[in-house]
């Protein structure tokens, strides 16, 4: 372009001086420019490729979607959990855990967070109660402790992922003794529950007669309260109907 500037577009100016230092300037505009560079390193014409690339790729790139934590929070709360025939949901397990460890449990609020670990597929879902103390004893010294170490605000937290297809597991060591609590409340469930082997009437109190209006059909299952030598006192769940019976007309399902 400087050459084409002074000898074709416009005529060549007159030298105005015989300087020395305007004579070595006059070279060098006149000169052909061959410029050379020194030669690139490997490693760094590699990353410049890279660069490249990346640079090329980038608008391509589909932008990760924040996880909706708030799904997550309603899914896991109406998601059941089985255990021998016997189906709760996560919030009833949670709710009858507080209620039968601690002395008193009050609800404050449910929140989600994306998991740190896998804030894509992963949340972490939490019930945080507010409890009193003293809890409810048991024989293991380590769920002992736990309990008795247990903050005014419990936080009770389980781990929900959809990776590949849903998953709940407990998310904290609280979580797992509410999880362990509802499978040993269905175990003494269940193992107060009898079926009669034909039709009876209760009575209200052992050896006494039967009530007419305290009949309960064959097949009909009944939870057992109290066990005396061959007199058991039972009720029905779905009712307020209770009293005793014969041992001998009732059968265990397990």
């Amino acid at each position: 372009l400087r050459g084409n500037i002074h000898g074709s577009f416009f005529p060549r100016p007159a030298r105005l001086t015989t300087h020395p230092l305007c004579d070595r300037l006059s070279t060098i505009l006149n000169a052909p420019q061959l410029t050379t560079y020194p030669p690139v390193h490997p490693t760094i014409y590699h990353a410049i490729n890279a660069l490249a690339l990346l640079l090329i790729l980038g608008p391509f790139t589909k932008p990760i979607e924040r996880r909706d934590t708030d799904l997550d929070l309603t899914a896991l709360r109406a998601a059941s959990c089985s255990y021998r025939g016997i189906t709760a949901t996560y919030e009833e397990i949670v709710s009858a855990y507080v209620l039968e460890t601690y002395a008193e449990g009050t609800l404050v609020s449910w929140r989600a967070d994306p998991s740190p670990a896998n804030p894509d597929s992963e949340s972490l879902v939490t019930a945080i109660y507010h409890v009193d103390l003293p809890a409810a004893p048991d024989a293991r010294p380590s769920i002992q402790a736990l309990r008795n170490r247990a903050a005014a605000q419990l936080a009770i937290t389980w781990r929900y992922s959809t990776l590949s297809t849903t998953r709940i597991e407990p998310g904290n060591d609280y979580a797992r003794d509410a999880l362990e609590t509802f499978t040993k409340t269905v175990d003494s469930f269940i193992a107060r529950m009898v079926v009669t082997s034909e039709d009876i009437a209760l009575s209200l109190s052992p050896r006494s007669t039967p009530s007419g209006d305290m009949r309960v059909p064959k097949g009909t299952v009944l939870l057992v309260e109290e066990r005396g030598a061959d007199w058991v006192e039972v009720r029905q769940p779905s009712t307020t109907l209770r009293g005793w019976v014969a041992a001998s007309s009732l059968q265990s399902i397990e």
